[in-house]
């Protein structure tokens, strides 16, 4: 009996600061991804910065009734920044605000919960973007869980480095996923398979290569690579948005651009150009012909 406590908190996963995790329980932020920034070991609680709901007038004031009877909803979760709101708050520090009653840091609000009531969490893609336009978080962080999280987009197919373990380096492509493994054909040997954890491999594009933005400020974006910077954990790629090249209506086609260079094109294409990480991307078969002036032998562009 002396060991039952120590057992039970085997089965609870550990909450540390920086872990995701779920809000469980009732109440307007059930089921609702958070961020652990503090634990107090001794009181056994945890403060954790969550996606504000509601307005800034109804934060602290309970549950949000609507309509008739007991029916009860919980208010859009979107970020709240009392800074910008003409009414009076009290300022912490440079990122951090009270008001009515509440902390809310660069948009982000802190809530202190039991850890109990905290469960391991994975956010979406959706929700991690809400959180990364707050610098609440550190960017470290963000960019780590935005890397993992755009790993479980691939699909069997699709080119992918791996950035993880002794294979760092192997460019290849996936030809099944099972669960969070994928088995992975390398290209300087496509006749062997290799079994890795699908969060230890990322997206890898090159030049010439048609893309599309999947998420994002440039959701939709897509057009040819011209250029990809290459690092460790993840890759800088940038590609002329297609939508900004204005020449009547050029038809859709699926023929790719054959060479390109990274140094002419911006000059000829500075302010049509999108730099974004390799992660927001995904292949495409959308792309339209350049338009005729466009082509130019002293810029290096060719089209079919």
């Amino acid at each position: 009996m002396e060991d039952r406590p120590a057992l039970l908190r085997l089965g609870r996963p550990a909450v540390t600061p920086g872990a995701w995790v779920r809000i469980s329980g009732r109440g307007r932020y059930r089921n609702d991804l958070g961020n652990v920034v503090g634990v107090d070991p001794i009181a056994q609680t945890a403060n954790v910065v969550v996606v504000p709901r509601g307005s800034l007038e109804s934060m602290g004031k309970g549950k949000v009734r609507q309509g008739k009877g007991n029916c009860r909803i919980r208010p859009p979760a979107r970020l709240c920044h009392p800074e910008r709101s003409g009414r009076d708050f009290e300022q912490l520090d440079d990122l951090k605000f009270k008001f009515n009653g509440n902390i809310f840091i660069d948009g982000l609000m802190l809530l202190k919960s039991p850890i109990r009531m905290l469960r391991s969490a994975f956010p979406s893609m959706a929700e991690l973007e809400v959180f990364g336009r707050s610098s609440a978080l550190d960017a470290t962080l963000v960019f780590r869980t935005w890397s993992e999280c755009a790993a479980t987009t691939l699909i069997p197919g699709d080119r992918v480095r791996i950035v993880k373990g002794e294979q760092a380096g192997l460019t290849g492509k996936i030809t099944s996923i099972l669960n969070d493994i994928i088995t992975f054909s390398p290209e300087s040997k496509p006749d062997s398979q290799i079994e890795v954890s699908l969060t230890s491999v990322r997206s890898h594009f090159c030049t010439g290569d048609n893309v599309e933005v999947k998420i994002g400020l440039n959701f939709g974006k897509f057009g040819a690579v011209i250029g990809v910077e290459r690092k460790p954990e993840t890759d800088m790629v940038t590609f002329i948005d297609d939508a900004s090249i204005k020449a009547g209506s050029p038809e859709l086609v699926s023929s790719p651009i054959l060479e390109i260079t990274m140094s002419s094109a911006l000059l000829f294409y500075t302010d049509r150009c999108v730099r974004v990480l390799c992660q927001d991307l995904r292949p495409t078969a959308r792309i339209r012909l350049l338009p005729s002036e466009s082509i130019r032998s002293d810029i290096g562009i060719w089209t079919i």
